[in-house]
């Protein structure tokens, strides 16, 4: 079909990970931790948010730095362990280790409204702390830290969610590569 274009949004992948092993998360990555971020990580990364979180729980962050500042500041803080770059392959490994998915963005300079990183925490049964909204917003799993006070007590009760299956539920099969994909490789062939 010469001419035809296309586009798939952001999608999860199915299928990814399992056969992956361990070896390449070294011991600290191993830790269970109460939060867990995966991303690069910039200027645009909520810090104060985190170092509030660092003052009586732990914080995870997977991925590669792209602010020498940042990444100072948050190697400063307690309870924060910087755990550098990873391959999606490692995806369910890394979520295995945290609790809640974070989503902290400082909303000033935040621009981009990509919900992959929401899919990839719900997909793992990961409840989500996160600064701004998304198309799913179940208060139920998806707190927004800045519309609603989060206490103590509220951020243990998020930490008490992780594994709930009803939180891989909120996605749908339209969130997931393979029936777009799928829905493409017909037309292709021409079954559509």
């Amino acid at each position: 079909m010469i001419g035809k274009t296309s586009v798939v949004t952001n999608k999860v992948f199915e299928g990814v990970g399992p056969s992956v092993t361990n070896t390449g998360l070294n011991e600290s990555s191993r830790k269970v931790f109460d939060f867990g971020f995966i991303g690069f990580v910039t200027d645009k990364i909520d810090i104060e948010f985190i170092k509030r979180l660092a003052g009586k729980f732990t914080v995870g962050i997977y991925g590669d730095f792209y602010d020498g500042k940042v990444k100072s500041k948050l190697q400063s803080l307690d309870n924060v362990w910087l755990l550098g770059g990873f391959h999606y392959a490692e995806l369910l490994m890394i979520c295995e280790t945290f609790k809640v998915g974070l989503l902290p963005y400082r909303q000033e300079i935040y621009h981009d409204g990509s919900p992959l990183k929401l899919y990839e925490y719900l997909r793992y049964c990961k409840p989500v702390l996160t600064s701004i909204d998304y198309e799913l917003t179940d208060e139920r799993f998806i707190v927004n830290y800045r519309k609603k006070e989060v206490t103590d007590e509220t951020l243990i009760q998020v930490i008490q969610l992780s594994g709930n299956k009803g939180i891989a539920e909120l996605l749908s099969d339209d969130d997931y590569f393979s029936k777009p994909l799928r829905e493409i490789v017909v037309s292709l062939i021409g079954g559509g």
